[in-house]
């Protein structure tokens, strides 16, 4: 169990190394909305879902 947790440790090491520097992280966001509309619609229906649980709240 525990060497194949340091497996996964190792596995988990390569793949940040090999994604993270081309990540484009959250400036890209903007970018992104515009380009794909799914990722629009996804973030105005999250959205909703935020304002209707907090209106549930109170």
């Amino acid at each position: 169990m525990l060497a194949r947790s340091i497996l996964r440790f190792e596995q988990y090491l390569r793949t940040v190394t090999e994604y993270a520097p081309r990540a484009t992280g959250l400036d890209a966001a903007e970018e992104v909305r515009d380009i794909d509309p799914f990722v629009a619609v996804t973030g105005r229906v999250n959205s909703l879902r935020n304002l209707s649980a907090a209106l549930g709240d109170t």
